[in-house]
Parts: structure tokens; sequence; C-alpha cells
């Protein structure tokens, strides 16, 4: 358990959050691409 592991941890945490973020920012994109769709 020194800071390399610690390290490795950390990196495995930032890429679930990027990946949750991403999926966030997609969904919400997709939702207003359909409001327009129905818009217009």
């Amino acid at each position: 358990m020194g800071p390399g592991h610690s390290f490795i941890c950390n990196q495995g945490l930032t890429t679930q959050l990027l990946s949750k973020l991403l999926f966030v920012l997609t969904s919400v994109n997709l939702q207003l691409l359909y409001q327009f769709g129905l818009l217009f």
C-alpha cells in the first residue's frame, strides 16, 4: 500500500468519474437533440 498503489487507485476512480460524466453529457445531448427534432 505505497504511494504507487494509491496513485493507481486514484486513476481508476478518475476514469470511473469521467465515464459517468461522459454518459450524463451524452444522454443530455441526446435529449436536447430529440426535443429540437420535435420542434422543427
